[in-house]
């Protein structure tokens, strides 16, 4: 249980990943719908 802020760091690490993504994917899926 020491290494819990490091997991709650790669969670939000993780978090802030997958808003990049969904920042990323959004317009693209967008612009392939039309």
């Amino acid at each position: 249980m020491l290494n819990k802020p490091l997991h709650r760091k790669y969670i939000i690490a993780l978090l802030i990943i997958l808003l990049f993504l969904f920042s990323f994917l959004l317009p693209v899926k967008a612009n392939i719908l039309g």
